[in-house]
C-alpha cells in the first residue's frame, strides 16, 4: 500500500507519489504544468513527522498539501496567461483550468477517505486566505496603490498560506523555527522566480520586477501603457537602468544568511537531528 492507503514509506518520496496523480497524458501532450512546492513540502514533511501523534498520517497530510499547492499554481498561469503573450494556446488554458480543479478536489477525496474532517476544514481555511491575499494584489492594482515593495510581501505571503494551515499539529517547541524556515524558503522561491522573470525579460504584471520598473518609467510612458501594449525596446531600456538582478541577487544573499543564522541558533539535540535531515533537501 502507498504513503496515502496508510503505509509508511522508506524515506522521503511525496513528489514521487504526487506524480502518479498527475501524470495524464492528456495534460503533459498539451499543456506544461507548474513545479512542484518541493521545499516547502520536505519542510512540513520533516516537522509533521516529528509529532509521535501525526505519524500514521504524516505522508498524507503532506501530500496532499502539495496537490492543493499544485492546483493553485496551475489555476495561476491561467490567470496570468490573460494579461500575457505567453500561453495563448486556448486548449491548454482550458486543460490547465479543469488539471487545477482535478489536483485541488484529489485532496477532498484523500482525506475525506481517511476520515481526515479536521485537515478537510484546516485546509480549505488556508485556500481560502490565499484568495482573499490574491483579491488584495488585485484591489490595490485597481486602485493604483500597487508598488513594488506590497507586490513582494503579498507573493511571499501567499506562498506561505498553505503551509501554515497544520501549525497547530507540530510539536509546539518546533512552530517559531518552523514558521522563520518557511518565511525565508517562501522568500528564496520568490527570489528565484523573480530573477528567471528577469532573464527572461518578460513584461508581466503578475512579478515583482514589473512593478519595480513602473516605477522609474515616466508618467507619460505609464499613461500610454495603460491603453497600449509595452514596447519591449522600451522595456528592456527600463530594465538596464533600474538593474532589479542585482537588487535580487542582494536579497538572495541576504535569505541565506538568515537561513543560516537561524540554523545556527539550533541547540537542542532533537532538533538539530531534525535539522541535518531537511537541510538537503532544502540545498541550504
Amino acid at each position: 500500500m502507498n504513503a496515502f492507503g496508510g503505509t509508511r514509506m522508506k524515506g522521503y518520496a511525496i513528489p514521487q507519489e504526487v506524480k502518479r496523480y498527475v501524470a495524464h497524458d492528456m495534460i503533459q501532450a498539451h499543456t506544461k504544468l507548474p513545479s512542484f512546492a518541493n521545499e516547502r513540502i520536505a519542510l512540513l514533511y520533516a516537522f509533521l513527522k516529528r509529532n509521535e501523534d501525526n505519524q500514521q498520517f504524516t505522508e498524507r497530510m503532506a501530500a496532499v498539501t502539495l496537490l492543493v499547492q499544485l492546483g493553485i499554481d496551475t489555476h495561476n498561469t491561467v490567470e496570468y496567461a490573460t494579461s500575457s503573450t505567453s500561453d495563448r494556446n486556448m486548449r491548454s488554458r482550458q486543460l490547465k483550468v479543469l488539471a487545477g480543479d482535478y489536483f485541488s478536489s484529489r485532496f477532498y477525496q484523500m482525506l475525506a477517505e481517511a476520515g481526515q474532517i479536521e485537515a478537510i476544514q484546516l485546509l480549505s481555511r488556508a485556500v481560502c486566505e490565499v484568495n482573499r491575499l490574491k483579491m488584495t494584489v488585485a484591489a490595490s492594482v485597481r486602485d493604483g496603490s500597487m508598488n513594488h515593495s506590497r507586490y513582494y510581501e503579498h507573493a511571499v505571503k501567499i506562498k506561505q498560506c498553505l503551509f501554515h494551515a497544520f501549525n497547530e499539529w507540530l510539536n509546539r517547541a518546533d512552530v517559531e523555527l518552523y514558521e522563520q524556515l518557511l518565511d525565508l524558503i517562501s522568500e528564496r522561491e520568490v527570489i528565484q522566480e523573480e530573477l528567471e522573470n528577469v532573464k527572461q525579460h518578460a513584461v508581466d504584471s503578475h512579478s515583482w520586477t514589473y512593478w519595480l520598473v513602473m516605477e522609474h518609467a515616466s508618467s507619460a510612458q505609464r499613461s500610454r501603457w495603460q491603453h497600449e501594449a509595452i514596447v519591449q525596446q522600451e522595456w528592456d531600456e527600463l530594465l538596464s537602468q533600474c538593474r532589479p538582478e542585482v537588487i535580487l541577487q542582494e536579497r538572495m544573499k541576504s535569505v541565506e544568511e538568515r537561513l543560516s543564522i537561524v540554523l545556527g541558533t539550533i541547540v537542542s539535540d532533537t532538533q538539530s537531528s531534525l535539522v541535518e535531515s531537511i537541510v538537503s533537501e532544502l540545498a541550504i
